[in-house]
């Protein structure tokens, strides 16, 4: 089952190889946007499967970004990775656990990166099985 992934990262070569990643190893499809207006603009028309965000990001932060997404109905239930250089930060982390978000640290390892994709948007193989 494709599933849509929105993908805010604000530097295009990371960006470039996250949505490789999903699309070579996955049956997901990756949206590519460069930061928080453009990814609310986005889910004005689309309503994403998972939300990877960059947790620095030109005109918000990813932990905003994740707020004001989460803060709209339609959107509430979708799952977000904060994705930073940041992490160990404690400002960061108290952020990030106050939310209950899933985390990665940046560069990305992509097999635990594809993992906790695979976790988050598990295949439906089981309800077809009966």
């Amino acid at each position: 089952m494709m599933r849509t992934i929105l993908v805010v990262e604000d530097t295009a070569i990371i960006g470039a190889l996250i949505a490789h990643a999903i699309s070579s190893n996955t049956q997901h499809f990756p949206i590519i946007v460069s930061d928080g207006i453009e990814a609310l603009e986005v889910t004005m028309d689309i309503k994403p499967d998972l939300f990877l965000l960059d947790y620095l990001l030109p005109t918000m932060n990813g932990i905003e970004l994740y707020d004001m997404l989460h803060g709209r109905k339609e959107l509430q239930d979708v799952p977000a990775i904060i994705l930073s250089t940041l992490i160990e930060e404690p400002h960061v982390s108290i952020e990030i656990e106050k939310r209950h978000l899933h985390c990665m640290e940046k560069p990305l390892q992509f097999p635990e990166f594809l993992q906790l994709v695979a976790r988050l948007l598990p295949e439906d193989d089981e309800q077809q099985v009966m």
